[in-house]
């Protein structure tokens, strides 16, 4: 799983009087307990542009603030209020981890919406947007059975018409009920579903429909791609941008009060203020700490502070969350170590892998974690579990040193094949990461499969970044592989990496590449095909002509005579022109493609060289 789901809304007729569906309460939308404390100028900004979504406008707001400053918890506030204006609320939470399949975030958002309208509502003729959103929701094939799928078209269409597929279903979504969609941890979202995010800002369409996200500021830079969406969107839509601060140090002593400290002195709650930053996942994880180990009225200093000096916040978390863990069996502690390596949650089976322990011990053990509110379920599987705060699995995954946890992202590699064997293909993103993290451990190679079938998995579903990262995983882990295996890996590496735009990394895988076919023997038909395929890749997406045109002469040179298609490929890319003069005037005049070259290329019955005759 990339991201988990859930709606706040459940099947039933449309209210004629609001347009929308009475509310039901949030479940099963994972925060931490932490009471909702302040917040009260930055709910009524986001409340503001929910109504405003009333007349049928398109709204945008994001949160940005470090792990635990209460991002979930303030939308969790805004999604019942939205409930209680009758509008449709859909969470997704996006997950760490490199592996995410692309689209997933607005797939899920699309099902389950769908899902709660009980739609289709009217007609049986599929909107115009079903055949394209076919691919990332095969559901849609049960409800319209003759649905085909739309015919292959370029990435750079896919680009284009996917993102603007999903806005416009969400368009139609919104006619029957405002729609309040909820996107957390956005920072760890896929390209592609930051475009849909641009194509919301930028499009027209009337909608009843407002977007909340929320991102840490901590994991994104000037350059990032989420930066540089929230940038256009800016500029392009009705947006706004709220920044969280830590809470002031009033509202700390609410909140310590609310967790059930008594007679709290000023210095204290002064000391928690200083080293927390006003953090309320850290306020509560302190004084939880301090009431459990009945040190609330003879603390001088907090976790983490040292001759009365306050360290940082990592060190007084990781400190709180060591003498948290000291309270649970050794058995239990191990587990939740252990488990820490996990992204995106565990199961029962995948813990009883990767810890060795009996079925009894290991109950015993989530037991413990769970009355301690160390983990959580989460989703619809009563086996699997998370964390309930990230930052408390980076507390105990720092604990480890480097050497420790690459070999327990190989022992969990080696876990999740074991455990699901005969669903491997399903886990192949999440495979290729571990393997790729533990790549310098012996064995590496294993991983190149599932690296391989994450890239092509992301292919097909026009995620083209994805395509190439998983690709670089796989040519990483083959370095022991024979010399024609990784020239194919690499071959392919530089083609999706020119598909994903990233021209001057094909440019350079391209030339490894044909190194690597060079030294594996490889014919010279099949290097030329090669350099026919990047050569185009790198045309089409604006490489400087200067950069490409001497792999396309060498691949001219190699070209076979009887392979007049790669010929015709290569030479339909050579721009043709003469001099003319005329008076003081130089210039030059095009003549046009290779007549011979035109006519192999409209009688190869390949589509995408006949558009280019």
């Amino acid at each position: 799983m990339s991201a988990v789901h859930h709606s706040g809304a459940l099947p039933r007729e449309p209210d004629p009087d609001h347009g929308g569906l009475p509310g039901v309460p949030l479940t099963g939308i994972r925060i931490d307990d932490t009471p909702a404390i302040g917040r009260a100028p930055e709910f009524d900004r986001i409340v503001a542009r929910l109504l405003a979504t009333r007349p049928h406008q398109t709204g945008m707001v994001a949160l940005s603030g470090e792990a635990g400053i209460g991002k979930t918890l303030l939308m969790h506030k805004v999604s019942e209020r939205a409930q209680e204006e009758r509008f449709l609320v859909v969470w997704e939470r996006m997950l760490e981890g490199d592996w995410q399949p692309p689209y997933h975030a607005w797939a899920g958002i699309l099902h389950q919406a769908m899902t709660d309208l009980a739609w289709p509502t009217t007609s049986d003729e599929p909107p115009d947007w079903a055949q394209t959103l076919l691919p990332i929701l095969p559901h849609l094939s049960h409800l319209y059975p003759h649905l085909a799928p739309v015919a292959n078209l370029s990435l750079q269409e896919e680009r284009f018409r996917l993102p603007d597929a999903i806005v416009r279903c969400l368009c139609d979504l919104s006619q029957h009920c405002p729609l309040l969609i909820v996107l957390d941890d956005i920072q760890w979202s896929d390209p592609g579903s930051l475009r849909v995010l641009l194509h919301l800002g930028r499009s027209t369409r009337p909608a009843a429909l407002m977007v909340l996200i929320a991102y840490r500021h901590d994991y994104v830079d000037g350059v990032s791609s989420l930066i540089d969406v929230l940038n256009q969107v800016r500029r392009e839509a009705s947006f706004e941008e709220i920044a969280l601060r830590g809470l002031p140090i009033e509202d700390i002593e609410r909140l310590m009060h609310n967790l059930g400290a008594e007679s709290m002195s000023p210095n204290l709650v002064r000391l928690i203020s200083e080293a927390t930053q006003g953090n309320p996942f850290f306020v509560h994880e302190i004084t939880r700490h301090l009431i459990e180990s009945q040190d609330l009225q003879a603390v001088t200093s907090v976790p983490g502070s040292l001759d009365g000096g306050v360290l940082s916040i990592p060190e007084s978390l990781r400190q709180v969350v060591d003498h948290r863990l000291g309270r649970l069996s050794a058995t239990a502690q191990r587990m939740l170590r252990l488990a820490a390596v996990c992204t995106d949650g565990f199961d029962f089976p995948m813990l009883r892998a990767l810890t060795s322990l009996d079925e009894g011990e290991l109950l015993d053990a989530i037991d413990e974690a769970l009355a301690a509110r160390l983990i959580t379920p989460i989703g619809n599987d009563v086996e699997r579990y998370d964390f309930q705060h990230s930052l408390v699995r980076r507390a105990l995954y720092d604990g480890w040193s480097p050497s420790r946890r690459i070999r327990l992202h190989r022992a969990l590699a080696t876990s999740l094949e074991q455990v699901h064997h005969d669903a491997r293909h399903l886990y192949a993103p999440a495979l290729a990461v571990h393997y790729h993290i533990s790549a310098n451990v012996p064995g590496a190679e294993a991983g190149v499969p599932y690296a391989l079938a994450a890239a092509r998995g992301a292919a097909r579903r026009s995620a083209p970044e994805q395509a190439a990262t998983y690709l670089r995983m796989a040519r990483d882990l083959a370095i022991a592989l024979p010399l024609a295996e990784r020239a194919e890996i690499v071959s392919e590496l530089a083609l999706a990496e020119a598909n994903a735009l990233w021209l001057d990394a094909a440019l350079t895988s391209a030339i490894d590449a044909i190194q690597l076919l060079d030294e594996a023997g490889a014919a010279d038909g099949e290097k030329a095909a090669f350099l026919a395929h990047i050569v185009t890749g790198l045309h089409d997406g604006g490489q400087a002509r200067e950069l490409w045109m001497p792999l396309l002469y060498r691949g001219l040179a190699l070209v076979p005579l009887e392979d007049k298609v790669t010929w015709a490929r290569l030479t339909l890319l050579i721009e043709r022109f003469e001099p003319v003069t005329v008076g003081v005037i130089n210039g030059s005049r095009w003549l046009g493609s290779d007549g011979r070259a035109i006519g192999i290329a409209r009688a190869s019955g390949d589509e995408e060289l006949f558009a280019r005759s």
